[in-house]
């Protein structure tokens, strides 16, 4: 890692009235590192460019749409019931990898799962642990780990390059299916 300093000194700055001193350093070069979900983005992205999205037609079935519910879901249902129809492409593009990556859709999943358990454990934090505080705060939930999926593709490998409305629908995608697998939120009982 590299780092680049910048200096800037005046003396008698007529446009601030007195002395101004401004130091920035700058790091270059911050090491990124492989992640399979930045992975997953860029083929998305990869065949949304070249025009191979093929989804099957797929529609929100009795079961997804018992879990919008049960889970009191208002902002993210239209994402639900728009991109079921990716978990196909998804499930290509993971077997993909699987052939370098064993089990990359399963790891990928479980680290979406993962963030989950977080935001649910710090609504119960500051509240009774209960499902009816997943329910409340259903959409909030799925903010924040949009939020976390985005701030930690920032430090990936693989996304140069990639266009920010292909990173957004790659997340936006991802946290659909990982919804759907049962990863997010809570089952219906």
């Amino acid at each position: 890692m590299s780092t680049t300093n910048q200096s800037i000194s005046g003396n008698n700055n007529n446009l601030a009235g007195r002395d101004v001193n401004i130091n920035n350093n700058f790091i270059d070069n911050i090491q990124k590192k492989s992640a399979i979900i930045a992975k997953v983005i860029a083929m998305l992205s990869s065949k949304m460019v070249n025009n191979v999205l093929e989804t099957i037609d797929a529609s929100v079935t009795p079961a997804i749409e018992e879990k919008i519910e049960y889970n009191n879901l208002v902002k993210y249902k239209p994402f639900i019931e728009k991109y079921v129809s990716y978990g196909g492409i998804i499930e290509s593009i993971c077997n993909g990898l699987d052939v370098d990556k064993p089990n990359s859709k399963t790891r990928m999943f479980e680290y979406i799962h993962s963030l989950y358990l977080l935001e649910r454990g710090e609504l119960y934090l500051k509240n009774a642990e209960s499902v009816d505080v997943v329910k409340n705060n259903s959409d909030y939930i799925i903010d924040h780990i949009y939020l976390k999926l985005r701030s930690s593709l920032n430090e990936c490998l693989g996304l140069d390059g990639i266009e920010e409305e292909d990173i957004h629908l790659g997340v936006t995608v991802l946290i659909v299916l990982a919804f759907i697998e049962c990863k997010i939120l809570e089952r219906p009982i």
